[in-house]
């Protein structure tokens, strides 16, 4: 187990106590960028990942999603703020294929990840307070996710800017009312099986 402390101005010593290594990251320097890309031998077509998924059976199934497949869902939608300079939420589980759009398009656009704590997201009211303190602008959410937020209250998503919804049905009425509400500048509803990486199709609600 080892502490990494990001923030200037800490007591290595005083954080001794809570694991075996302490690594302090103010003060370091950073390694200059290499010339050229390591060769890997990985291609496009590669497995990237593995997720397992019940779909209509019940029965669990390994679903391999590529290196090209994850690429090409944030280069084949309009994927409204995955880019340089956005702060895009994690609220799903590793386990969930949200995570692949979530983690992999963070990386794959230069933009960064804020995680959202578990005991947060059923709390519309902690949710926004999360949000507004990280300064989240961007989020890909399960539909189900977003109708219980916006039942508590459809402000809850005040400024962020891009939302992408996806996976049940979306219910009119709370659509309508986080637009009226939290007003963001997108509103995605997208559906797709894990087999075919998170989305297979997403319209514009706004």
């Amino acid at each position: 187990l080892r502490l990494v402390v990001t923030g200037p101005g800490v007591d290595t010593a005083r954080a001794a106590p809570l694991a075996p290594q302490v690594t302090a990251l103010a003060g370091l320097e950073a390694a200059p960028a290499p010339d050229s890309l390591p060769e890997t031998g990985i291609g496009g077509g590669d497995v990237a990942e593995i997720l397992f998924t019940s779909g209509s059976t019940g029965v669990p199934k390994g679903v391999a999603l590529t290196h090209r497949g994850i690429a090409r869902l944030v280069t084949a939608h309009d994927m409204a703020g995955f880019a340089p300079g956005r702060r895009i939420a994690q609220t799903a589980t590793l386990a969930f294929d949200i995570a692949t759009l979530e983690i992999w398009g963070t990386l794959i656009t230069g933009a960064t990840l804020i995680g959202v704590p578990k005991p947060v997201l059923p709390d519309a009211a902690a949710f926004r307070a999360h949000a507004a303190r990280h300064r989240i602008d961007t989020m890909v959410i399960a539909t189900s996710l977003l109708h219980g937020l916006a039942t508590q209250d459809p402000g809850a998503f005040t400024g962020i800017r891009a939302i992408h919804a996806g996976g049940e049905p979306p219910d009119p009425v709370l659509f309508r009312q986080v637009l009226a509400a939290s007003r963001p500048e997108v509103l995605n509803n997208g559906y797709g099986p894990t087999e075919t990486g998170v989305f297979a199709t997403m319209e514009p609600v706004a």
